[in-house]
C-alpha cells in the first residue's frame, strides 16, 4: 500500500498559541498531540500524524439532560505558518467543532437536518443539510424529474 508524506518543522509557534489561547466555555482542554486518527479497523487504512484535539464537553443532543465530552481532532496541516495564520487556523478549527456540535443539537420537527455525518470516510466538519428525495429530484424551474 503506498503512502502520503507529508513534512513540515514542529511547528513551534502553533504550540505557542495552543498554550495562551482561550476558547469558549464547552472547549475544556485543547491540545497538539501526534497520535493515530483513523485506525485499520475502519477499512481504510491507517492515518495519524501531529493532532489539534478540541475536548468538549456538551449535552447529548440524542438524551437531552445528559451530558458528554466529545474529542474533535483536527490534523495540523504540513506547513510553516506564521503566527497569526495559526491563530487564525485553531480559531477556524474551533468554529468548525462548534458548527458540528450545533447540527447535532438542532432539531426541527424531530429531524436534525444539519446532523453531521459520521462513518468512515466522512468529513464530520462538513455541513450537510437533510433534503427529500423530491427537492433532490427539482430543478431550479420546479420541473421533477424522475
Amino acid at each position: 500500500m503506498s503512502e502520503m508524506r507529508q513534512y513540515a518543522p514542529y511547528p513551534f509557534e502553533l504550540q505557542a498559541v495552543i498554550d495562551s489561547v482561550k476558547g469558549p466555555p464547552e472547549v475544556q482542554r485543547i491540545t497538539l498531540r501526534d497520535i493515530e486518527r483513523d485506525s485499520e479497523s475502519q477499512g481504510r487504512g491507517v492515518a495519524g500524524g501531529l493532532t489539534l484535539e478540541l475536548l468538549v464537553v456538551c449535552e447529548d443532543s440524542y438524551h437531552p439532560g445528559e451530558m458528554r465530552r466529545v474529542r474533535h481532532l483536527h490534523p495540523v496541516p504540513a506547513a510553516t505558518y506564521n503566527k497569526q495564520a495559526w491563530v487564525r487556523w485553531v480559531f477556524d478549527c474551533i468554529q468548525l467543532t462548534r458548527t458540528h456540535e450545533l447540527g447535532e443539537y438542532f432539531e426541527v420537527d424531530g429531524v436534525h437536518p444539519f446532523a453531521a455525518l459520521h462513518g468512515p470516510g466522512d468529513n464530520p466538519y462538513i455541513v450537510h443539510e437533510y433534503s427529500t428525495d423530491l427537492q433532490r429530484r427539482t430543478a431550479w424551474t420546479g420541473e421533477v424529474h424522475e
